[in-house]
């Protein structure tokens, strides 16, 4: 009898036992211990370039004016698809963004900061989210959002900036506090940065309206000038990704929960609209049961009449019940979208008289045809954008994707291309905020191919996203989310950037071949309502489509605006009927060069694509390696072994040393050049999470942030330049830019110049020279 007793005991312990151990998570595996062990790679060493401008080849002031590098004089205005200055040059903007806390910083920060960024060639900052934080105090003046001490400190940092010949991208509205001490009841409960309702509320768009004449007719004390007057100002933007119609059908603003007294106040503006529509009830219920799939008495019982003026909006639940009147409603929404952003629009311009170009907000938060009225169009874009388990923007625990945009769905860069297709044809296009997060172990590839692809498709403006979030402004650690400036990889190839889109390096596509999408109000009112979200008149579905932004000059045709684009003398691209054979056979074959020749696209080999750009003063490359030598006018690029098998290289011409004959190979002068691969903080651990690609150093997930100094990956690679073997010196640079070793130069038997980096010299960027041919190196 006792021995069935303890066959079931052990039996039962072995049972619990194996439960717990389900129950019990594996740790999430260090993936940098991973890679590691993978192979037997030389060690990381620490490098982070130095917080100032030396006066040496990695301050993009020092170099010697190139094509269309002079900047810019005076007020920036519209002149067609471009900016122009004063002098009616088109001109073209590379920044970043100042956002929170990180705009108000004390003089001393405020000098340095203004010089640092002149070493990258950022010539406009957007300062952001100016009004994120109440000071301690709270706002002295009831009903105004100017606070003695922030301004202060705003209006030093400005003019230090304009001091070193950089604009200022000025936000007027981004989650503005409108609160009870405003006098708004219920403040707390409205929609997230009371975003949508501050598009309808009449009483929040005029303190918008005061905000606006009190910031821009402001003086500052240290220009002297009132900010509506001031050319420093390139652009303006009236709300950040803000539209009624897009926090609508966001899950995040649950705006049909809105709380009184402005539901009531936004159900009497819909009745009021439909009665002008329909003029009485009856005629409503008839074009709301066309098509309905369910009895019209539910939506409109009799107690509901527009002489009532109680018709409800319409529900997540029964939206697509009665398609009419979610056309309607989402007209209506359009309605409210157009009279807000012309409203302060036309205040800014016919009342406060400033003179800069004006936008609404970002394309894809709403509909075209109103942005389309403004001076320019706006757009934002991330890849791989953090996730947040524990809450939006918990920075103590959230993930991200780790994957490379060579390797994007469908083709390569495709975040660049949703740009690209984005863009109004006719107006300025400015990119405001982009980014891939430094946690991303690709995320060096983010700046260049987006300067790559604004310079070919002839964008005005790119700010990667962001600077600097807080007061921080010597961090010798990488922030994991966004901030630039304690990141490498990020930095070395930012003259790169500047060289590919302000100077001009990278040439625009031909003007004769353009995919435009149409884009008509009343279809885009059709496919909103339908999909439920903002941003449906952009999508069409087709692969190939969305691909020809790598290729040909790409984006929307607004049809009710048609003295924008036309049509004449070009081939337009609308559909997939009309793409070109030669475009479809390079898509098939997975392998796309934009029409000047000088970009290229490559997918061809299963997660291992790659970008090129090759052009007479910047060479890029960017992707995996996987054994390949990669082939460019004059040069060659045989990388060697990394610890990702990817890199991301830069070649960009600084200064020119005599005279230099077209043709193919280097011209005789000055480079700088960076290569970069896994860059990391000091006793970082980055885990791998069960969702696939996910990865954190999040505390909860096992993760750990790392601290100082950041620690660097060099890259083993050989560049054989020809004809120019012995014409070309190297030297290794630290931190700053100052030369520490020569690197040496062989000649090969091919008359090549063969240049070999390593591990050994760790550093990231370095000075190569090419003396004329008819001389010889000293």
């Amino acid at each position: 009898m006792k021995k069935p007793f303890c066959l079931t005991f052990y039996a039962l312990m072995f049972a619990l036992a194996n439960l717990h151990a389900q129950e019990t998570p594996r740790p999430n595996p260090d993936l940098l211990a991973m890679i590691e062990a993978s192979g037997n790679f030389a060690p990381m060493f620490p490098f982070q370039p130095t917080h100032n401008a030396p006066e040496n080849i990695t301050n993009v002031g020092t170099w010697t004016a190139v094509g269309r590098s002079v900047g810019p004089k005076g007020f920036i205005a519209p002149a067609g698809e471009f900016f122009v200055d004063e002098t009616g040059r088109p001109v073209r903007f590379i920044g970043t963004n100042i956002g929170m806390t990180g705009c108000f910083p004390d003089h001393a920060s405020a000098d340095k900061l203004a010089g640092e960024l002149t070493r990258y060639g950022i010539n406009i900052v957007r300062m952001h989210y100016v009004s994120h934080r109440t000071p301690k105090g709270g706002y002295p003046v009831f009903d105004s959002f100017i606070e003695p001490v922030q301004l202060e400190r705003f209006d030093y940092l400005f003019a230090k900036l304009k001091e070193k010949g950089i604009y200022i991208y000025f936000q007027l509205n981004i989650a503005r506090k409108f609160g009870w001490l405003n006098g708004f009841v219920n403040a707390n409960l409205l929609p997230y940065y009371k975003n949508g309702i501050d598009n309808v509320d009449e009483r929040m768009i005029e303190l918008q309206k005061r905000f606006h004449s009190e910031i821009l007719n402001h003086v500052n004390p240290y220009t002297g000038i009132a900010y509506k007057d001031d050319a420093s100002i390139g652009m303006m933007e009236l709300a950040n990704e803000n539209s009624i119609v897009y926090s609508w059908f966001s899950p995040k603003h649950k705006f049909t929960a809105l709380v009184e007294p402005y539901k009531s106040e936004m159900i009497e503006k819909w009745n009021g609209w439909l009665l002008d529509k329909y003029g009485d009830t009856e005629t409503l219920k008839k074009a709301w049961a066309e098509g309905a799939e369910a009895d019209v008495a539910q939506i409109l019982p009799r107690s509901k009449s527009l002489k009532k003026g109680n018709v409800d909006w319409p529900y997540k639940y029964n939206w697509s019940l009665f398609p009419q009147r979610a056309n309607d409603f989402t007209e209506f929404l359009a309605l409210l979208e157009s009279g807000y952003f012309t409203g302060l629009y036309d205040n800014t311009k016919a009342n406060l008289k400033i003179r800069q170009p004006v936008t609404g907000t970002q394309l894809g938060y709403g509909f075209n045809r109103v942005q389309a009225a403004m001076d320019y169009c706006d757009i934002h874009g991330y890849w791989c954008h953090p996730a947040f388990p524990g809450g939006k923007w918990d920075t103590t625990h959230w993930n991200l994707r780790n994957g490379s945009v060579v390797n994007s769905y469908g083709h390569p860069g495709n975040t660049f291309t949703k740009l690209a297709q984005a863009r109004i044809l006719g107006k300025p296009f400015t990119v405001s905020e982009y980014d891939h997060p430094n946690l991303n172990f690709y995320c060096a590839e983010g700046n260049v191919m987006l300067a790559a692809m604004g310079a070919f498709q002839n964008w005005s403006a790119l700010m990667q996203f962001a600077w600097i979030l807080d007061t921080d402004y010597e961090r010798k650690y990488i922030w994991p989310m966004f901030d630039m400036c304690s990141a490498p990889q990020k930095l070395v190839h930012f003259p790169a950037c500047w060289a590919m889109f302000v100077r001009g390096d990278v040439r625009s596509g031909d003007d004769r071949l353009v995919f435009a999408f149409p884009s008509k109000e009343e279809d885009d009112i059709r496919k909103v309502a339908q999909r439920q979200a903002a941003d449906a008149p952009g999508r069409h579905g087709s692969d190939l489509l969305n691909s020809l932004p790598l290729a040909v000059k790409s984006g929307t045709r607004v049809e009710e605006c048609p003295d924008l684009f036309s049509g004449e003398g070009r081939t337009v691209i609308r559909s997939e009927e009309d793409v070109p054979s030669s475009i479809k056979d390079a898509y098939k074959n997975k392998l796309m060069q934009s029409s000047t020749g000088e970009l290229t696209w490559n997918w061809q080999e299963k997660d291992a694509g790659f970008f090129m750009a090759d052009t007479r003063n910047t060479k890029i490359f960017s992707g995996f390696v996987k054994g390949r030598t990669f082939m460019y006018r004059g040069m060659r690029l045989i990388p060697g072994r990394t610890r990702l098998d990817w890199l991301t290289l830069s070649l960009t011409f600084a200064s020119p040393i005599g005279e230099s004959a077209p043709g193919n190979l280097l011209r005789p002068g000055r480079y700088l050049l960076a290569a970069t691969g896994l860059v990391h903080n000091t006793d970082a651990k980055i885990v791998e999470l069960d969702t696939p690609g996910k990865i954190s150093c999040s505390e909860p997930d096992g993760g750990r942030l790392g601290t100082a100094p950041v620690l660097c990956e060099g890259i083993e690679a050989r560049l054989a330049f020809a004809g120019l073997g012995g014409k070309v010196t190297c030297y290794a640079l630290d931190s700053e830019g100052k030369r520490t070793e020569e690197v040496p130069v062989i000649e090969n038997e091919s008359g090549e110049a063969l240049l070999e980096i390593n591990p050994g010299y760790r550093t990231l960027w370095y000075e190569v020279i090419v003396e004329e041919r008819n001389q010889t190196k000293q």
